[in-house]
């Protein structure tokens, strides 16, 4: 079964306001849970933010996507607990001091989710 997780849900992707009234529209139905960090104390990249997911639904990171807008807090910190990344960049650059290390790329949300509906269905 797949498993949904958000993790600081802002509006550098979507709405905020989308996230605490209307979980009816868009991906917010697959998610399982939404994780605001400062909930927790910490911050992005800080990995215990990824660790209270994987522990809590019991499942392993190198299995589940981090959907990001961020290369270092999102994909980078993302990549260091072992997810795989998709990165929404925005038409932005990467880091010139950052090695790449996202799995997928694409411009916007509904690109990166097409992408990764068609990896669960292992179609290129």
């Amino acid at each position: 079964m797949s498993r949904g997780i958000g993790f600081d849900l802002d509006d550098t992707l979507i709405d905020r306001a989308q996230v605490v009234v209307d979980f009816g529209t868009g991906f917010l139905p697959l998610l399982d849970v939404v994780l605001i960090s400062d909930y927790f104390g910490v911050k992005k990249p800080d990995a215990s933010i990824c660790n209270i997911a994987i522990d809590g639904l019991g499942i392993e990171p190198t299995e589940s996507w981090f959907v990001g807008d961020h290369p270092l807090n999102d994909i980078w910190g993302s990549k260091q607990v072992g997810f795989n990344a998709a990165w929404v960049h925005s038409n932005r650059p990467w880091p010139i001091d950052v090695a790449p290390c996202y799995d997928v790329m694409e411009q916007d949300l509904i690109a990166v989710l097409s992408k990764l509906e068609s990896h669960r269905l292992g179609t290129p």
